[in-house]
């Protein structure tokens, strides 16, 4: 198993996001927080964030005996509300428009080619933050193999085949851990897949007919509510389920991946608004000046 350090950023505001439109400001029509018509034009908005990439899907095994190792969970970024060493910085948003894209989850793929392309989640992105998709897991020769991403896949069972590196693209703070190794031939025990609470546990190599258990998932409270996010998906035999959706959680063997989240938290809105697009996202008011935006599909963040 491979160890990570979780090195906290340093400096204070990040980094502007890009963004579209940014001459279009409105000066009326705080439809969430209900100020008049006569408010000032929208001022710059401090933002916590959490991003979350889809999970990686686990491989089927394809007429072998079961030893598919679990999908990776979906990269975690966050500004706050979650563990400490896990923790960027806040950013400041001028207003205008930000495309926000949610990461969609990785399939449960039939072996056969030796990337699998249908396995991997999928990337959410807000501003100059991506968070990788989940790695999937190994299934059958040629894809044995634990693919890497925000958290990697376990490897198959089938001969002991590694597990993906997780954190890949590397960022800091870390936005994953690595997969567990399959067992050893027979062929039984494929590996979990990691998450972002630590890497999966590697499966003894020997003949061992237990599957291994996915990487833990992380807490975040930035909705308002606690919520775990982020856990790898378990090995083969006795797949784990499929991941829940808008946690970014991996799939158990054979299943697939969760997908991701992005929500936005504004300590102090009142000097302008914030919405969403399309509706099936949400905006809350969660305390006063306070505002939650919560995206569960790809869409649009207008601020003023």
């Amino acid at each position: 198993m491979r160890d990570h350090k979780l090195d906290v950023l340093q400096g204070g505001v990040g980094v502007k996001g890009s963004k579209k439109n940014k001459s279009q400001r409105k000066s009326f029509g705080y439809q969430v927080l209900g100020f008049g018509s006569g408010a000032a034009a929208a001022s710059p908005q401090l933002a916590d964030y959490l991003v979350i990439a889809g999970g990686g899907g686990g491989l089927t095994p394809g007429g072998l005996p079961a030893s598919s190792g679990g999908g990776g969970a979906g990269g975690y970024r966050a500004s706050g509300f979650g563990p400490s060493p896990l923790r960027g910085s806040q950013q400041e948003l001028d207003p205008g428009d930000y495309t926000i894209t949610v990461g969609g989850g990785g399939s449960a793929a039939s072996p056969g080619t030796p990337s699998a392309p249908a396995g991997n989640g999928s990337n959410s992105v807000f501003s100059s933050f991506t968070s990788t998709g989940g790695g999937y897991g190994g299934g059958n020769y040629p894809t044995s193999y634990g693919h890497p991403g925000g958290s990697g896949g376990g490897g198959s069972g089938y001969g002991a085949y590694p597990s993906g590196d997780g954190n890949t693209p590397p960022v800091s703070p870390p936005q994953g851990n690595d997969g567990g190794r399959g067992g050893g031939y027979n062929p039984w025990g494929g590996g979990g897949g990691g998450g972002m609470g630590g890497a999966a546990s590697n499966v003894p190599t020997s003949h061992n007919q237990a599957g291994g258990a996915g990487g833990p998932g992380v807490p975040n409270t930035i909705t308002g509510s606690d919520v775990t996010y982020a856990a790898g998906g378990k090995g083969e035999p006795g797949a784990g389920p499929a991941g829940t959706a808008n946690t970014g959680n991996g799939g158990g063997a054979q299943n697939t991946g969760g997908s991701g989240i992005v929500v936005l938290r504004f300590p102090s809105a009142a000097d302008g608004s914030v919405s969403v697009a399309p509706g099936t996202n949400s905006v809350a008011a969660i305390g006063p000046g306070e505002v939650v935006a919560t995206f569960t599909v790809s869409g649009t963040l207008t601020i003023g």
